[in-house]
């Protein structure tokens, strides 16, 4: 019963992006192995004086983010994650991610 499409936005260059983003921003990325998608949505740093659900996620291409393009996004202070030790595809690591937050956040009913 929603009748509203979210908006689609033109395609930005990552550091244009992440310039713009709102909310706290998270970037999975298959070579971290520090900080898991779990405690980084438990963590201070994620959960800061923001009273909103709002949340900037950054799915890389296929083959995964360039060691720059994670720099990059540090500088902008998004927190790079891990999403375990499975490889996704593009295609679908955004799903997992998504719903693996709206779960966290008791958006699915539980």
């Amino acid at each position: 019963h929603r009748g509203r499409l979210p908006p689609l936005n033109p395609a930005l260059f990552l550091e244009a992006a992440l310039a713009i983003a709102p909310g706290r921003q998270l970037i999975p990325w298959e070579r971290e192995n520090t900080l898991g998608l779990r405690q980084a949505l438990v963590s201070d740093k994620f959960n800061t004086q923001q009273t909103s659900l709002d949340i900037s996620l950054f799915i890389g291409p296929e083959g995964g983010w360039a060691d720059e393009e994670v720099g990059l996004a540090r500088q902008y202070r998004a927190l790079i994650v891990s999403l375990g030790p499975r490889i996704l595809r593009a295609e679908t690591a955004g799903l997992v991610t998504a719903a693996a937050i709206l779960y966290h956040y008791g958006e699915l009913g539980g």
